[in-house]
């Protein structure tokens, strides 16, 4: 009678064999946040004090330092179809998530009778370990710091031969990530106003004004780059006319002296545009794109002139329509201010989109020179850089 009993009471035991590891939920099918990447970093003094003062403390106390499997990391977050892209320690990815962790064990009579038992039964009854692990993340952009995620998080894993197909190391990852999708999901810490204030750059969300109507032509669309040399994009179609547009591009003039070299600065930036645009239309297989000289000219604004430099060029597209657009860079404050009016060849009037310039650049009020540029530019002129 003794020898069922025991089986029974082993095949009790075996059916609960699986990691237990905390979950958290968050939500699938929203828009994607912006592509990351991930690495470890060197743990913060009192973490890695801490971890190590335990891990004196008694021969049966154990503390690791950065033992996670970072790769089942990146693959869990990476199936979780939350990031545009989740990327494996990418230096060249903006948003980078730094993750420090610090396992604990503590080997105590509980576990040590487990292991005993499990012994005996040769391991179809689970060996259990009882463990936490404490995590901080950081998010970085590009090296600044934007926020702080910590978490401490029970572990009990259990090794058995009939759990041989657990990875116990993929359910931390797994738990890990999940905890740190939810905090993520409950803030904006991946949006450009998160971002602006964080970096203590312009809010062109908040800050930029621009009317709604110019001339005959509608705001239709803005969007905000993550990006502070980006800034903002807008939209303007023809109120008769969807095949004629304007788009109206607001970013930071990067060079430390914007207000002593206006007319080079103009001219530069000028050819960076010629040169986007031809590799934009490569991309894209247009073809036969030509420009003109820039030129500079004057628009008269409500407070005097503002000087600006224009130019023309021509490309074909892929439908074969043959495209002329008109392109203006002028300067408000630290920022530039570039227009690029795209229509047909020869529909449109060159003086109703010198109008939507003027009335444009009359109803527009740009950011002030944020803090984050203003430090950069004090670098550049320290460093004699740009």
């Amino acid at each position: 009678m003794k020898l069922p009993l025991l089986l029974s009471l082993l095949l009790l035991t075996a059916c609960s064999v699986n990691n237990q590891v905390p979950m958290a939920e968050y939500q699938q099918g929203l828009a994607k946040l912006p592509p990351v990447t991930v690495f470890f970093k060197r743990p913060d003094d009192d973490f890695r004090q801490a971890c190590e003062s335990f891990d004196r403390g008694s021969l049966l106390d154990h503390c690791y330092l950065n033992q996670l499997n970072l790769e089942k990391f990146y693959s869990e977050l990476k199936a979780a179809d939350v990031f545009e892209n989740v990327l494996y320690a990418n230096k060249d990815v903006g948003y980078q998530l730094l993750l420090s962790t610090a396992r604990y064990h503590d080997e105590d009579a509980e576990e040590l009778g487990s292991a005993v038992t499990a012994g005996l039964t040769l391991m179809i009854a689970p060996m259990i370990m009882t463990q936490h692990i404490k995590v901080n993340v950081a998010l970085n952009w590009y090296g600044y710091a934007l926020q702080q995620f910590e978490y401490e998080l029970p572990l009990e894993l259990r090794v058995s031969i009939l759990n041989t197909q657990q990875d116990m190391e993929r359910d931390i990852a797994k738990s890990i990530a999940s905890h740190l999708l939810n905090d993520i999901q409950k803030g904006d810490y991946f949006s450009a106003a998160y971002l602006a204030q964080a970096l203590q750059s312009s809010d062109y969300e908040a800050e930029l004004q621009t009317p709604e109507v110019a001339s005959n032509y509608q705001r239709d669309s803005i969007g905000y780059y993550h990006h502070p040399f980006q800034g903002a994009q807008l939209r303007y179609i023809h109120q008769s006319n969807n095949m004629d547009y304007i788009d109206v591009f607001v970013y930071p003039v990067r060079s430390p002296y914007w207000e002593q070299e206006r007319k080079d600065l103009l001219a530069k930036e000028a050819d960076h545009v010629k040169k986007d645009i031809e590799l934009t239309h490569k991309e894209l297989e247009f073809s036969d794109t030509a420009f003109n000289n820039y030129q500079f000219r004057r628009l008269p604004l409500a407070g005097g002139e503002l000087e600006l430099v224009y130019f023309e060029n021509e490309y074909i597209d892929l439908l074969q329509n043959n495209n002329a657009s008109k392109t203006y860079i002028m300067m408000l404050g630290d920022k530039f201010i570039k227009v690029r009016h795209t229509a047909i060849k020869g529909y449109s009037q060159q003086e109703e989109v010198d109008n939507f310039v003027t009335q444009l650049l009359n109803a527009t009020k740009v950011p002030q020179e944020s803090v984050f540029m203003a430090k950069l530019r004090k670098q550049w002129r320290d460093q004699g850089s740009l």
